[in-house]
């Protein structure tokens, strides 16, 4: 009885004792298990962590590439603005200073010339006299001097200029030709509309200018359209003035003949007849020296 229960206190411990090391080794596991999971989790969390911040960062890195640019664009943009504010104003500068009128201007004025005419005369002492041409833009007055080359007839700086004469003297004078030169306007102003004597039905539908003076309308029937570069050609038209000169008449005729480019009427030149250049600029020939040259006859 006693060696039974000495052996079965003996199992118990010796059951005991397995059972606790077999826990133990358990727990042992365990314990390695739950290491290797936290370090993976560990691990895990810190790629996360490393890839969360990396994408913060690409984030914050192209917002900020995105304003570093807007910025520079709109500094860039602020610069042009400015530049081209200020060729704006360069170039209202140099814009025409139209002497603008508030009354009507049509019609005849108590003189009896146009009131046009009339304005002109009492807005500058050195206009002599208006020429149009009828149902175009082209209209202006015409001064005596070279003074308005550049200004107009308050005397102000205008790009545009005051078509002028020269020489005065020989103006609508028998047995002379006088040069009126004017700058050529993109708009078909003044001397703008010279340019569309390069085209036969134009020239068909506008054959004469009219020139207004204080002492009455006159017309001027067109004879000869052409071009010439100032600079290389042989004819200057500028030094054909008195036609009163018959080797010098005879000259001219024969030059405004065989350069005219336009089917018109043919002229004899007969005494006592009175002439007017026009001439402006032509850039097609040349952007400094080309000129487009219309001539015609008094009727």
């Amino acid at each position: 009885m006693g060696q039974r229960w000495h052996d079965s206190l003996c199992c118990v411990i010796f059951d005991f004792l397995f059972c606790k090391k077999i826990v133990g080794i358990m727990l042992k596991s365990l314990e390695a298990i739950n290491a290797s999971i936290l370090e993976d989790t560990v691990s895990s969390f810190k790629i996360f962590l490393r890839t969360f911040m990396c994408t913060i960062f690409g984030i914050l890195f192209v917002f900020g590439t995105i304003l570093v640019f807007q910025g520079i664009n709109e500094m860039k943009q602020s610069k042009e603005n400015k530049a081209n504010a200020s060729e704006e104003t360069v170039v209202e500068e140099q814009q025409p200073k139209t002497i603008h009128v508030e009354y009507d201007l049509s019609g005849k004025s108590d003189e009896g010339t146009s009131k046009l005419l009339t304005h002109y005369m009492e807005s500058c002492s050195d206009v002599i006299a208006r020429m149009y041409i009828p149902n175009t833009k082209m209209e202006t007055a015409i001064v005596d001097t070279d003074y308005y080359f550049r200004r107009n007839l308050a005397g102000e700086y205008d790009v545009n200029g005051t078509p002028y004469v020269q020489p005065p003297s020989v103006f609508m004078k028998d047995d002379k030709n006088a040069v009126i030169y004017g700058h050529r306007l993109d708009n078909g102003e003044d001397f703008g509309a010279l340019e569309s004597y390069l085209d036969q039905q134009f020239l068909n539908e506008h054959p004469e200018i009219m020139i207004e003076t204080p002492a009455g309308e006159t017309t001027w029937k067109i004879i000869s359209v052409f071009t010439e570069n100032v600079a290389t050609d042989t004819f200057d038209y500028s030094q054909c003035e008195s036609l009163d000169d018959i080797s010098t008449r005879d000259y001219f005729m024969n030059q405004i003949k065989s350069r005219n480019l336009m089917k018109t009427d043919d002229y004899v030149y007969q005494n006592g007849a009175q002439l007017i250049t026009l001439s402006t600029c032509y850039y097609p020939v040349d952007i400094k020296n080309g000129r487009l040259i219309v001539v015609a006859v008094r009727k």
